[in-house]
């Protein structure tokens, strides 16, 4: 590489150091905006066990304000890994499984994904199961006269979009015109997500703005991602389409209402290619979401929700 590359990427590690210090420690996870999410569950297991001075690189440096666990989140960039690896903290990579680019798949995780983190992060002994982000707290609902859902339509704008998680756009909409005279809808997500009429339009680009906006709603219901890895961050309950890519029990979480399917291909853990139509998405109605998402609103589980813990040894 270049000698302007290397004196950049010093330029840039010396400015972080002599505004911040030196850190302790430096992980990094280069994937999806949830699995960076879901490092604030390393950091605060890190944090628990007397850990100081964490520092994380990631695409979203957003997601880790006001985080007590976290003592500088900053902008990852190749061009800082050789300076931290000679100066005797290297960015360490943490992960929960290996893909195999030519089968369109990841290895199967064998545990949680979040406990998966905490073990590449070297960590043992009992670990949360969930993600944290104490830039938005939880608001007061204030009385309606009808319950508040956020909602999104599509998974297929993320950073890494996997058609094996898409539920069609249509149903979201079906589910929608069956909600509406109970609920008050609000639609989240990406400016480019298909739009869901009779629902007040919050799609943006603003992380902690959605944040806010799950955090003040009753229910969030939607595909496998980033946004249900956000509702579970600000205690928001959920209704989660996973058909059978992969299992709740993986990367879910317990107190969301889960509608998973097992036809004999699944989990398959690949990304776009199915040489089953999608069955296992398919399969799951639209009437089944909209009377899951009415069953969990009379439900209406107390804050904070309960977290699961898994135990490394």
């Amino acid at each position: 590489m270049s000698l302007r590359y290397h004196a950049a990427g010093f330029l840039h590690w010396l400015r972080l150091l002599r505004r911040h210090g030196r850190p302790e420690r430096v992980l990094h996870f280069n994937g999806g905006i949830g699995d960076q999410l879901l490092c604030s569950a390393v950091a605060r297991e890190i944090s628990r066990r007397g850990g100081t001075g964490l520092w994380l690189a990631t695409t979203h440096p957003e997601l880790f304000r006001d985080n007590p666990d976290v003592e500088l989140a900053f902008p990852a960039s190749l061009d800082l890994v050789p300076w931290f690896r000679l100066a005797g903290t290297p960015i360490e990579p943490v992960r929960y499984a290996e893909t195999v680019f030519a089968e369109d798949r990841d290895v199967p995780p064998t545990e949680p994904i979040i406990a998966a983190l905490c073990r590449s992060a070297g960590l043992h002994g009992s670990v949360i199961l969930r993600p944290w982000l104490p830039a938005v707290r939880r608001a007061v609902l204030t009385p309606r006269a009808r319950q508040r859902v956020a909602v999104q339509s599509s998974v297929l704008t993320a950073r890494y979009p996997m058609p094996n998680k898409q539920w069609p756009a249509e149903r979201w909409q079906a589910v929608a015109m069956t909600l509406t005279p109970q609920v008050e809808l609000v639609q989240v997500g990406s400016p480019s997500d298909p739009r869901i009429e009779g629902a007040e339009d919050r799609r943006q680009p603003a992380l902690l703005a959605t944040a806010a906006v799950l955090a003040d709603c009753d229910l969030f219901a939607g595909p496998v991602g980033f946004l249900m890895h956000l509702a579970r961050a600000v205690d928001c309950p959920a209704v989660i389409v996973y058909g059978g890519r992969e299992p709740p029990a993986i990367s879910g979480y317990a107190c969301n209402t889960n509608l998973a399917t097992a036809p004999a291909c699944s989990p398959c853990w690949q990304y776009t290619r199915c040489d089953h139509a999608r069955r296992c998405l398919m399969d799951i109605p639209a009437a089944a979401v909209s009377a899951a998402i009415s069953t969990a609103l009379k439900r209406a589980p107390a804050r904070p929700l309960p977290a699961e813990t898994y135990e490394l040894n």
